[in-house]
C-alpha cells in the first residue's frame, strides 16, 4: 500500500490527511527507499505525552490500534506500521509528537555521543530529493 499525505488546512494544525493510493502493480514498495521499507515494517515509536497522562496517552494509543503499549516517564512506547503512525499523529490529544528512533547506541561523553552519529548512515535516512 502506499499513500499520500496532505496538510490538514486548519490553524495551528500539525497533522495531515492520509489517503491511500491506488497499487500500481503487485510490487508495491520496488521503488521505495531504505527508510521507507523500514517505515512500512512494524516500527517502535515514543509518544511524547505531558507527566501524570501516560496512562491516558496509553488508552489513546490502544484504540488507533497500536502495538506493545509501554507507559514510560513522560511518554508511552509503541509499536506500529506507517498506518499506526500516521493515526497517532493525527488522532492523540495528549501527545506533542511522535519518536522514531533510527538508532541506539551507549556513549559515556560527549566525544563518544558524536563519533556515533558520525557512523550513522544519514543518506539512508535523508536525501537532498
Amino acid at each position: 500500500m502506499q499513500y499520500s499525505e496532505k496538510p490538514l488546512n486548519r490553524p495551528g494544525s500539525r497533522s495531515h490527511i492520509l489517503r491511500r493510493k491506488p497499487e500500481q502493480s503487485s510490487q508495491v514498495g520496488s521503488s521505495l527507499t531504505t527508510a521507507d521499507t523500514t517505515l512500512l515494517q512494524s516500527t517502535r515509536y515514543f509518544a511524547v505525552a505531558p507527566k501524570g497522562f501516560e496512562d491516558l496517552t496509553a488508552k489513546e494509543l490502544e484504540a488507533i490500534g497500536a502495538k506493545n503499549i509501554e507507559p514510560a516517564m513522560s511518554g508511552v512506547y509503541f509499536e506500529g506500521d506507517r498506518e499506526v503512525l500516521y493515526r497517532a499523529n493525527y488522532n492523540l490529544r495528549t501527545a506533542s509528537r511522535i519518536l522514531m528512533a533510527v538508532r541506539e547506541f551507549s556513549a559515556k561523553s560527549e566525544i563518544m555521543f558524536y563519533d556515533q552519529l558520525k557512523r550513522m548512515r544519514w543518506e539512508e535516512l535523508i536525501s537532498p530529493d
